[in-house]
């Protein structure tokens, strides 16, 4: 079993998939030709604010790319462009209204799909970044869950590596 715990982080097998709807980011532009050219100052910030084990806030008006900054950053990661470290992750996308808009659980402990995508990410949590869109939402939910989100952005908490996505307008306001 000891030899078994220390082969296995080199074996283990990547995460396709987790709950609330997340887009795996990193299977939609893998085989993608296109180079990543535009937003190259950001991506390179991001980079390198996730190295450092501290979370990324995207902010800006609407429709001005944020999510597609995102997508170029995914494919730069999986080109190497930004080293080893970050071209082993995978980038899943989920939508803040996806884990606020879930029902409480019938034990009263509020909302249960941050602790489902956190056991779904198990031992590859640090090889996973999960990007949040309009993580304002889940920040300013009432109840359990924006409690419960900040415990898990904390330093050693079950989600690590995390991109959180907002309008300025929206920032302001929390």
């Amino acid at each position: 079993i000891a030899a078994l715990s220390l082969i296995f982080p080199l074996i283990r097998p990547a995460i396709s998939s987790l709950p609330a709807d997340a887009e795996n980011v990193t299977d939609l532009v893998r085989g993608n030709n296109v180079s990543p050219q535009i937003r190259r100052n950001p991506r390179k910030e991001m980079a390198s604010i996730l190295k450092t084990g501290r979370h990324v806030l995207l902010t800006g008006q609407s429709r001005v790319g944020k999510s597609k900054t995102v997508e170029y950053f995914a494919q730069a990661c999986l080109m190497g462009i930004y080293g080893k470290e970050l071209q082993e992750m995978t980038v899943f996308r989920i939508s803040a209204a996806d884990l606020v808009g879930r029902k409480a659980s019938f034990m009263g402990g509020g909302n249960q799909i941050l602790k489902e995508i956190s056991d779904a990410m198990g031992r590859n949590r640090d090889k996973i970044i999960l990007v949040i869109e309009e993580i304002h939402t889940v920040c300013m939910a009432e109840g359990k869950v924006a409690e419960q989100f900040k415990k898990f952005l904390d330093v050693g908490g079950n989600f690590p590596h995390v991109i959180g996505i907002t309008t300025d307008k929206e920032f302001d306001e929390f």
